[in-house]
């Protein structure tokens, strides 16, 4: 029973999902929310490499825009000419936060 089960570990491959998770440190609801995501969602997701403090906070940003990307719809920027507006638009921020910047 012991060997079959060592056979059985081998053959199975590993997730490349949970090593993606595991490597960029995601929080557990991220984690959750990649692995629910279909294949080509995952891979769009998982191509590039992850920077910055919040790596949670980008894979969730990716798995949110990969529809549109994907379906070659991406949001183009709105031309604007104040800076702190097309900060507060590029990074979906509220009102208050525009305000505050």
């Amino acid at each position: 029973v012991v060997m079959r089960r060592i056979g059985e570990a081998r053959a199975t491959p590993p997730d490349p999902v949970a090593i993606f998770c595991s490597d960029h440190d995601l929080d557990d609801e991220v984690a959750q929310s990649l692995k629910a995501q279909p294949p080509h969602i995952q891979r769009f997701v998982m191509e590039k490499f992850v920077t910055g403090r919040n790596k949670s906070a980008v894979v969730m940003r990716r798995i949110r825009d990969a529809p549109l990307h994907l379906a070659g719809e991406a949001p183009s920027p709105q031309p604007t000419s104040h800076p702190v507006t097309a900060f507060v638009r590029e990074n979906r921020l509220d009102a208050a936060v525009e305000h505050a910047l």
